[in-house]
């Protein structure tokens, strides 16, 4: 039995022996496979197709040619950063406007606020800009959609033969045409350089003209009232109605009932004929 026993013993041995071996084979081989995998797993992805910036919805969807997406994605960011919709020069700098203070008989004045200067008086002005006035693809005009392929906006541009081509945003301010079946750019604005506003030259891109009913002062006669003054009653186009209202429009349309005003605000009012005691005179 003592005999037996240690044979047993043996037995075991060896075959601990023999799976510790196997085991110890298992880690060297997997030591050696692991760099390789890892390394196999980690490599470039393959290439994969550039889908084109432009696309043509229609009866016959067609791809546009156009910019890889890399370069597409630089111009987005361009025109996304603050300012960057505006011209790089440097308009001149605003005068900073001051409150002026009222002396004896006078009064703030109730155009600017005692600020001296009004908003630019220029049509379409904004903040010293105008829209454009050349052919280029604007923002502010024009049908616009989610680019769900590029992100940002796209315009929608219906083409003969009833199709549509999306054009990303960041294509605005250059020019387009159709040619040879499908939109081509014709690159970036000659008028705008690409910007889509010019500068405003009532205000030299300032948004700020100088009030003339104080006379950039600040101040009037105390005994003016806002619809009764020298500046005011000179102006060419004063309605005047019944109801005592008084404003500044042109006639922009109506018929024998009604007539239609369009104020210096670009408000549109709907008036009886019968109500106005003063008409604006005609230019």
């Amino acid at each position: 039995m003592q005999n037996l026993h240690w044979h047993r013993v043996a037995q075991r041995g060896k075959v601990r022996f023999k799976m510790t071996s196997l085991c110890t084979f298992r880690f060297l081989l997997l030591a050696v496979a692991l760099p390789a995998l890892v390394g196999a797993g980690c490599g470039k992805p393959a290439a994969t197709s550039k889908e084109p910036v432009i696309v043509v919805a229609g009866a016959n969807e067609v791809d546009g040619s156009d910019e890889t997406e890399i370069e597409l994605t630089k111009k987005l960011e361009a025109k996304r950063r603050p300012g960057a919709a505006n011209p790089t020069t440097k308009p001149a700098k605003p005068a900073v406007a001051q409150i002026h203070e009222p002396g004896p008989n006078e009064q703030r004045c109730f155009q600017c606020n005692a600020q001296g200067q009004v908003a630019c008086v220029a049509p379409g002005c904004r903040n010293g800009y105008l829209p454009c006035p050349g052919r280029c693809l604007k923002r502010s005009q024009g049908t616009w959609v989610p680019d769900k392929a590029h992100g940002g906006m796209a315009a929608a541009i219906k083409v003969p033969g009833g199709g549509t081509w999306f054009i990303n945003e960041g294509h605005a301010g250059e020019i387009w045409v159709y040619q040879g079946g499908k939109m081509v750019s014709q690159g970036p604005c000659p008028t705008c350089d690409g910007h889509q506003v010019v500068r405003c030259k009532v205000c030299d891109s300032r948004g700020k003209t100088p009030c003339e009913l104080c006379e950039t002062k600040g101040v009037v006669p105390a005994a003016w009232k806002p619809t009764d003054n020298p500046w005011f009653n000179r102006q060419p186009d004063i309605v005047r109605l019944k109801d005592d209202r008084v404003f500044l429009a042109k006639e922009v349309g109506g018929d024998d009932v009604i007539v239609m005003f369009k104020t210096r605000a670009g408000e549109v009012m709907s008036i009886p004929r019968a109500d106005v005691t003063q008409w604006p005179k005609q230019p």
